[in-house]
């Protein structure tokens, strides 16, 4: 990731579900279905460049 080695920051609790939900498979019921591949089921929490900033500054991810 040239996010984190290059500002060297830890992104280990960097959730991209939470910023980017999991669509899944529409025509396909949750419970038949492997984790990886679930329909997530809330709204996208905003990912922004301060969030990166603020990071950055810290050396590790802030928001999860």
């Amino acid at each position: 990731n040239d996010y984190s080695e290059s500002l060297n920051v830890d992104i280990v609790s960097f959730n991209f579900r939470r910023y980017f939900p999991n669509t899944g498979i529409w025509f396909l019921p949750n419970a038949i279905l492997p984790e990886y591949l679930k329909t997530d089921h809330h709204k996208p929490e905003p990912l922004t460049v301060q969030m990166f900033i603020e990071s950055a500054k810290a050396g590790r991810w802030l928001y999860d």
